[in-house]
This record gives C-alpha cells, sequence and structure tokens, in this order.
C-alpha cells in the first residue's frame, strides 16, 4: 500500500488533503461536543531549574 511520500513523489497526491478520505463507517460515532466540558485547570509553571554556568572558555576561538 502506497503512503503519501509516495504518492507525493509520483505526483498523484491531491492539493486537497481531504478529496480522498474516505466517509465514517456506518454506527461510528462522531465527536459530539459535550455540553459541560469538565477541564481541569492547566497546571502552574515552576520556576526554571538552576542549571550551572556554560564552561565558554573551554570552546575553540572563532
Amino acid at each position: 500500500m502506497k503512503d503519501d511520500n509516495d504518492r507525493l513523489l509520483e505526483g498523484t497526491l491531491p492539493q486537497d488533503p481531504f478529496a480522498d478520505a474516505q466517509p465514517l463507517a456506518p454506527g461510528t460515532p462522531e465527536a459530539i461536543p459535550s455540553e459541560d466540558p469538565a477541564w481541569d485547570d492547566p497546571l502552574p509553571i515552576g520556576p526554571v531549574a538552576k542549571a550551572p554556568v556554560f564552561p565558554v572558555e573551554t570552546l575553540p576561538p572563532g
């Protein structure tokens, strides 16, 4: 089976990414937005770890 990379090299990959999309099979549940999306609050980003200073004097001149 050829993938999109093969089809691109052959020049047969359509410009429209949905041009050859397959329809959903009968009975496949579709994504239905929830009436009450209960998202948790995002976790806070903590402070950046204190990394040691990079020894730039060890680099070659240039």
